[in-house]
C-alpha cells in the first residue's frame, strides 16, 4: 500500500530485507554511528566509524488507487457501545485561569521547602 519504506537493517543483504527484496527495490541507505577508531599516524587522531543503519525502499509495483477501505471500520470503542447499549458519559471539566504572574509574585527564596499551591479549588 505504500509507495516508500524505511526499513532498519545492518546490511543491503541482512535478514530484516528479505521479506522486501521481491516487491521493494533499496533506494539508498542512511549511515550511522558504529564506533572510534584512533590513529596517530592520521591526521585527525580520532576518526568516527559509520554503518548502514536504516535503508529506503520504493515498491515495485505501487498500488494506482490507495485503498483507504480500512478508514471504514468502526473504532473498537464504538463497536462496545453498540453492543453494551450504553450511552457515551460526558463530565464537564471546569475552567482554570491561566495568568502570568510578575517576577516578585509567586517565587519562593532559595532555602524554602514550602510548596506554594497555585491551583484553589473553588
Amino acid at each position: 500500500m505504500f509507495n516508500y519504506l524505511i526499513v532498519e537493517a545492518k546490511s543491503k543483504h541482512a535478514y530484516n530485507l528479505r521479506p522486501y527484496s521481491d516487491s521493494h527495490d533499496i533506494v539508498a541507505h542512511i549511515e550511522g554511528f558504529s564506533h572510534i577508531r584512533s590513529s596517530y599516524n592520521h591526521f585527525p587522531p580520532i576518526r568516527i566509524k559509520t554503518k548502514p543503519c536504516l535503508f529506503i525502499l520504493k515498491n515495485k509495483y505501487p498500488p494506482e488507487e490507495p485503498d483507504f477501505s480500512f478508514t471504514l471500520r468502526k473504532h473498537p470503542v464504538d463497536m462496545l457501545e453498540e453492543q453494551t447499549s450504553t450511552p457515551r458519559v460526558e463530565v464537564e471539566v471546569p475552567d482554570f485561569e491561566l495568568t502570568n504572574h510578575s517576577d516578585s509574585e509567586g517565587l519562593l527564596p532559595e532555602n524554602s521547602i514550602e510548596i506554594p499551591v497555585l491551583i484553589q479549588k473553588v
